[in-house]
């Protein structure tokens, strides 16, 4: 439709937001999606410009059946939020008609079920060009089966110079009388470097100076790659013992050799060796890209800035490294008006969420410190919803001189169902006392009164 057409649709002076299409864009997310469907088929082909072909041959034990096989298939699309349609059928012209015309949404195709699958089809569902379709329409040709009859019928030699070759090579592509293949994307193999010793070795000194220079050779291909590395595991191959891995995560990609071995030197160092080490092995399991930076350039200010994301990432890696990856945590915002819920410890290794937009958070004064349990107080209120005159919290009491409230806050009524959320509201009251204190009281669902945080 037009851009005035699809304005039309919307309210008047609604927000609309226009965003120019990009093709190129679709298209590499469908290759990137294409990638992560490896994971139900070892060959899937890219089928532009929405859809994937996939080989499921051989696969169908390992999933229990091809029914339940499309079934994970479209539950993962679902997770990513893609709809899809999917069909499984002998050929891939088959399939193909099956999925985007059929009238079930996943549907498994026996083998020679091929005609009553598609008989009743569009033309359309043999992949033809708009002008073979509508030179079959004009002498009443719509559907697959008509197409069958005239393939079958004497006047198949009269078809090609009629409406190309096209229409009944189709046709056979679905009855599996000519070849079709497809060409599968070939991800980037992982990333693996090693170094093989004459013999086994028990010399701390030899292993590390291998693994050294395996930190090395992961740099340069990484460099070739455009990429960093978020994850790096040193496996020792030892001769009288299973290998042993050493692995160390990285908040942010990084190829920077000298960063990479200050993290892993330490695992080494203290490894295991048995009775030697005949191969060490150093893998980039999980990689991001990173693209290229100047250094130095005319705005110092932004080469300031990204030296030190650099150096605040290899802090948070180092400490990660030492003090384990769940010591480390950073805070992460929430879309919610409870307060101990309004943000959440996260690993700081995983690394800032990706959203199209940060969480929106309430614009409410709120206290520096959160107690966590709340703590009891006493509190003495002129009227039930009025301001508070007096408060003791911690042994001291004090006269109130500054209140402000009650903000009435309810409980996430999708987090607990039931009636039990309809008596969750609670009232905080913002007070600052004769002892200087400035405390966010809360009065509880009970009426108990608690103390939930406190103004620096």
């Amino acid at each position: 439709m037009t851009l005035a057409h699809a304005r039309a649709l919307f309210p008047p002076n609604a927000p609309v937001g226009i965003a120019e299409h990009q093709p190129e864009r679709d298209a590499a997310a469908l290759r990137s999606l294409a990638a992560w469907m490896l994971r139900y088929s070892p060959a899937v082909a890219v089928d532009p410009p929405a859809g994937l072909m996939a080989d499921i041959r051989g696969c169908g034990p390992l999933f229990g059946g091809a029914p339940r096989h499309i079934r994970l298939m479209r539950q993962g699309l679902a997770r990513l939020g893609f709809a899809s349609r999917i069909a499984a059928a002998p050929t891939f012209a088959c399939a193909w008609g099956a999925a985007r015309y059929g009238a079930a949404e996943a549907a498994v195709i026996a083998p020679g079920a091929e005609m009553s699958a598609v008989g009743d089809l569009p033309v359309a569902a043999l992949r033809l060009d708009a002008d073979v379709i509508e030179a079959l329409a004009e002498v009443g040709i719509e559907r697959v089966g008509h197409v069958m009859d005239l393939a079958s019928g004497p006047s198949r030699s009269e078809a090609p110079a009629r409406f190309g070759a096209d229409a009944l090579l189709r046709l056979d592509a679905v009855m599996g009388r000519a070849i079709e293949a497809i060409d599968p994307v070939r991800p980037p193999p992982p990333l693996i470097v090693e170094r093989c010793f004459d013999g086994p070795t028990a010399s701390p000194e030899a292993v590390a100076l291998a693994a050294r220079g395996l930190v090395e050779d992961c740099r340069q291909e990484l460099i070739r790659r455009g990429a960093g590395a978020r994850r790096v595991t040193i496996t020792l191959a030892r001769v009288d013992a299973a290998p042993v891995a050493l692995s160390a995560a990285l908040s942010r990609p990084s190829r920077d050799a000298k960063h990479l071995w200050s993290l892993l030197a330490p695992k080494v160092e203290v490894a295991n060796l048995g009775f030697g080490v005949d191969r060490v092995a150093l893998e980039a399991s999980r990689l991001a890209r990173l693209s290229h930076a100047q250094a130095r350039r005319w705005d110092e200010d932004e080469a300031a800035r990204a030296e030190a994301d650099r150096a605040a990432g290899e802090l948070v890696d180092a400490l990660a490294a030492r003090l384990g990856a769940s010591r480390v945590l950073r805070t992460e915002a929430s879309e919610t008006h409870v307060p101990e819920r309004a943000f959440r410890p996260r690993p700081a290794g995983e690394g800032a969420r990706r959203s199209p937009a940060w969480p929106a958070v309430t614009l409410m004064d709120r206290p520096a410190a959160l107690l966590s349990p709340p703590e009891a107080a006493r509190v003495m209120a002129l009227t039930p919803d009025g301001p508070v005159s007096w408060v003791e919290w911690r042994g001291r009491a004090a006269a109130v001189t500054a209140c402000a409230g009650p903000e009435r806050i309810a409980a996430e009524w999708w987090r607990t169902p039931g009636p039990a959320y309809e008596r969750a509201e609670r009232d905080y009251f913002r007070v600052g006392d004769s002892l200087g204190r400035w405390l966010w009281l809360c009065r509880e669902p009970d009426a108990r009164w608690t103390v939930r945080g406190v103004w620096a």
